[in-house]
């Protein structure tokens, strides 16, 4: 029986990661956040008596805004915290890292430039800076700026790895050229790929028509697209042989010499688009089967195709959903085609039961930084449901 539940339309906030002394909060803040907290107009705050103190609570606010999803109310904070503390690169690089998220890469560039420059001896707004050029497909002004974030701190093994993942695509893509329209910009060989450019593009026009709609999420920030041939996808990606596409931050999409066949490239490219909505939502949180199974579930993906899945069941082999938290790139052929499988039937079977909106709010639950359980109860209590119990309906209905 088809479940009913009230629309909840939630906004996708941005993802910001802070950690170490460069965000430890002061003891001033520990004291007195809760009574700043209980008067957010700002017009009482008798306990605090100096401006450090004051801008030291616009900070933490900021963060517990932005926690809790509340971006407006976020940036007002930081702006009146840098009005106290202009030389404070902290309030710089949470504004640059919110505007890099909503896709304003302008004042991404101005307010991360502003934290580079006062906070010289931290390589994070560096290494944000250069996460915010990757992005936007500037990959030589990237490496240049992540080598300058090594220098700081020359030991970090991840930014050798991401200088040298970097470089790796500077080099393939350098024979390259580009077709960009007002959400997508395709890179591919025009010798190879030239063809397939625009047809790329109308699918995803497609797509971001009709899976916005399924999550009522339709971004402004510009998707990168890169077509490959098979050999520079798998220098470039590392991925298994088994895949067809993968969405790190960019859809990367192996072409091959092969002529692609239509429904095949209009059902990657979907998958893929629907992993950059999914991981907006969620901001990259989720566990890989929420991904997989919404994509899948997107796509239509055919019932009659999941035989390894149908042999599971049969055997009593299905996976532990705690197996399928990480990526299946680790999985060989088979078993990544049955945690693919599983993962569309679990996702399948909420959407059938509770409906999209529902698979929507259990998204933003994880965007809030919240466990698998605590996700499923936030969304699903009001039926008396949780996870365990969810996994047992499903189950005893395959």
């Amino acid at each position: 029986m088809k479940r009913c539940v009230g629309f909840t339309f939630l906004f996708f906030c941005a993802s910001i990661i802070v950690s170490g002394t460069v965000f430890a909060d002061s003891p001033i803040v520990r004291q007195n956040y809760d009574e700043f907290r209980d008067n957010r107009d700002g017009n009482d705050h008798s306990s605090v008596t100096d401006e450090a103190g004051m801008a030291e609570l616009y900070l933490v606010s900021a963060r517990k805004s932005i926690e809790q999803g509340d971006n407006a109310t976020a940036v007002r904070y930081l702006n009146s915290g840098r009005k106290l503390a202009p030389d404070d690169g902290r309030f710089s690089l949470l504004l640059g890292d919110l505007y890099a998220r909503s896709g304003d890469e302008l004042l991404a560039e101005k307010y991360l430039l502003e934290a580079v420059s006062q906070l010289p001896a931290s390589d994070l707004p560096v290494r944000r800076l250069g996460d915010l050029y990757y992005q936007a497909g500037n990959l030589p002004a990237a490496r240049d700026v992540l080598i300058k974030a090594q220098q700081i701190s020359p030991g970090d093994l991840d930014l050798q790895k991401q200088i040298k993942q970097v470089q790796r695509e500077i080099e393939v893509e350098e024979a390259m050229v580009q077709d960009v329209n007002s959400i997508f910009t395709v890179t591919f060989d025009e010798r190879t790929h030239a063809e397939l450019a625009d047809r790329v593009i109308e699918i995803l026009q497609v797509a971001y028509a009709e899976q916005g709609s399924l999550l009522n999420h339709y971004p402004q920030k510009t998707v990168q697209v890169i077509l490959y041939s098979r050999d520079d996808y798998d220098m470039t990606t590392g991925a298994p042989a088994w895949s067809a596409g993968r969405f790190d931050g960019k859809i990367r999409i192996p072409i091959g010499t092969r002529r692609v066949e239509a429904a095949d490239l209009d059902r990657i490219l979907t998958h893929e688009y629907n992993h950059f909505l999914a991981q907006q939502i969620s901001r990259g949180r989720a566990p890989a089967w929420i991904y997989e199974g919404t994509a899948m579930t997107a796509e239509n993906h055919p019932r009659s195709r999941s035989t390894h899945f149908s042999e599971a069941i049969a055997q009593g082999k299905l996976l532990g959903f705690a197996e399928l938290e990480q990526s299946f790139d680790r999985f060989e052929r088979r078993q990544a085609l049955l945690a693919y499988e599983q993962s569309f039937s679990f996702v399948a079977y909420l959407v059938n039961q509770f409906g999209w909106h529902s698979l929507k709010d259990l998204l933003n639950a994880y965007g809030r930084g919240l466990a698998t359980p605590e996700a499923f109860a936030s969304v699903f209590n009001g039926f008396g449901l949780d996870f365990p119990t969810l996994v047992e309906e499903w189950r005893a209905g395959l």
